[in-house]
């Protein structure tokens, strides 16, 4: 789950709404967050790229991911070039 921050908080990641339009999707390219939940022991090797999806929940100001539905990119970028 990621809480919105306030503006000042200078160690948050800001997303910048009005560039993103409607599709309301953005990447999030964060080391020590990505390090921080390998370290929940979710089976994540090192030095691998990870990609989670989450949902909005606006009212409550938060987005929550599921740690089950996370994509190994390295293994599906693997795949691609064996089908090539």
């Amino acid at each position: 789950m990621i809480r919105c921050s306030v503006k000042a908080d200078s160690l948050a990641l800001h997303i910048r709404w009005n560039l993103i339009g409607g599709k309301q999707c953005c990447d999030f390219y964060s080391y020590f967050l990505l390090k921080s939940l390998r370290d929940v022991n979710c089976g994540w090797e090192e030095n691998r790229s990870y990609r989670l999806y989450g949902h909005l929940h606006e009212k409550e100001n938060l987005a929550m991911f599921s740690m089950k539905d996370t994509i190994d990119i390295d293994s599906m970028q693997s795949e691609n070039k064996e089908v090539l």
